[in-house]
């Protein structure tokens, strides 16, 4: 018996050498590499936006609505401020918000399906009751009486944002611990006394990381649009401060057709930066899945 769970235990489909697998199959992958290098250049360009922007985002220093020339590459909006620097900082604020929010919500997700999947029972079905709640409101409807609740700022879009990601993200997690707490492994675990806890982030979470991964590289680009859309419909962060979505929204579609390019800049930063991450969370299901691996084979 005791040989059996020792091969059991070594038999578990996931190790830490093989989570380094996916970043060399990834240049496999021309588009998740490019959505890959995309990505490096948004979080290189938010981390250094004061040294590469020319200008305050917030000071209303040149002609209003001036076109796109050589001292303002991306022309200036309607209070004379320049778009180039606006859109800049904007990538600061938008990836911040996008990824800290996943972050929690991610967190909040795993915590939640995996105690509702791997527990079951009562505590299963009250858990997923109470998912299918949240899950039957719109998602945008939901962010927007929260935030409405809470008031306008940047900590409250990021706990609207973390709260709206958790019902789902849960339920997926939830699928993929159902999947893997009657595996083999974790029966031999149980064999050899290992506690509920231990089970859970020994054997268990290490083979759902995958699945993790993916989720993480879809809901981004979504939790960025989220924001764009709250700042869009006046709800987001406050002005002055430079959002894509603030600078899509409000008064400024008042000028959109005399001065395009207050529109086109900040919708092609936010367009570029949720095809990034698509093209990178498509790569990374592709190689993640082993269903679509053995179909390559």
């Amino acid at each position: 018996m005791t040989e059996a769970v020792g091969e059991a235990l070594e038999a578990r489909p996931v190790s830490r050498l093989a989570m380094l697998g996916p970043l060399r199959d990834l240049r496999h992958h021309p588009l998740g590499m490019f959505g890959l290098v995309v990505i490096v250049l948004l979080v290189a360009v938010a981390l250094f936006a004061p040294l590469i922007a020319p200008y305050s985002p917030t000071e209303q220093n040149f002609a209003v609505l001036d076109s796109p020339s050589a001292s303002n590459l991306f022309g200036t909006d309607r209070l004379g401020r320049d778009v180039l620097s606006r859109v800049i900082y904007g990538t600061r604020l938008s990836l911040g918000i996008g990824l800290t929010a996943v972050f929690f919500g991610i967190v909040g997700g795993t915590v939640v399906g995996t105690v509702s999947g791997f527990l079951g029972g009562r505590i299963d079905t009250a858990i997923q009751r109470l998912v299918d709640v949240m899950l039957a409101f719109p998602q945008l409807i939901l962010l927007m009486t929260i935030t409405a609740a809470l008031g306008a700022s940047v900590r409250n879009i990021v706990i609207a944002i973390s709260i709206g990601i958790i019902p789902g993200t849960s339920r997926i997690i939830r699928g993929a611990v159902l999947s893997e707490r009657n595996n083999q492994y974790v029966e031999a675990a149980r064999v050899m006394g290992a506690s509920d806890l231990r089970i859970i982030t020994r054997h268990v979470l290490p083979n759902v990381t995958a699945t993790i991964i993916v989720i993480v590289s879809i809901l981004i680009p979504a939790a960025t649009l989220l924001e764009a859309a709250l700042s869009f419909l006046g709800l987001g962060v406050p002005p002055p401060t430079p959002s894509w979505g603030a600078d899509l929204g409000g008064q400024a579609r008042e000028y959109f057709r005399t001065a395009p390019w207050m529109a086109i800049f900040p919708g092609a930063a936010l367009s570029l930066t949720v095809l990034a991450f698509n093209m990178l969370g498509d790569a990374l299901r592709d190689i993640l899945d082993p269903r679509l691996r053995r179909g390559r084979r």
